[in-house]
């Protein structure tokens, strides 16, 4: 509470470069709560992503290039998007999910430029009805579907 005449302190504003910093530099027990009580669903969207074909490649890390060329081709989207994509298992088929952050209530149709987006089914989330959901795939911790063994990556 701010003494008399002085200003109380701005509320915090969710945008994408607090939650990055937040995400980046505190613990999950610090900022997955923070996530929850300070998105704005009138700013912002969360949407769930799953790559659509069966992943053969020999090895995760070849898998892990993947999403990593993917992350490169949308980096002009960084001021837009986050992204907790985390690739399932030790040895093929792999498999391919994560949740994603946008600025805008629906996903930006500036990312259709970007081919590698449609080789993913999307699906927007809400916040409530899919929070463990979303906690799971920011925080890199759950069941998965009774997946354990999992590498991830984050585009910020």
């Amino acid at each position: 509470m701010a003494a008399e005449g002085e200003a109380a302190p701005a509320p915090i504003v969710f945008n994408l470069d607090s939650w990055k910093r937040t995400y980046s530099n505190e613990e999950v027990s610090v900022s997955i709560p923070w996530f929850f009580d300070n998105f704005d669903a009138k700013e912002y969207c969360v949407y769930f992503s799953k790559y659509k074909f069966e992943l053969n490649q020999p090895m995760q890390f070849m898998v892990s290039n993947l999403v990593g060329g993917m992350f490169q081709r949308l980096e002009r989207f960084n001021k837009i998007a986050f992204g907790s994509v985390l690739i399932f298992g030790n040895e093929k088929p792999f498999q391919i999910e994560g949740v994603w952050v946008f600025k805008g209530t629906e996903m930006p149709k500036e990312l259709n430029d970007c081919d590698d987006v449609e080789l993913y089914d999307w699906k927007k989330l809400d916040l409530v009805a899919d929070k463990a959901l979303i906690t799971e795939y920011l925080a890199w911790e759950g069941d998965f579907g009774g997946r354990k063994d999992f590498d991830g990556k984050v585009f910020k």
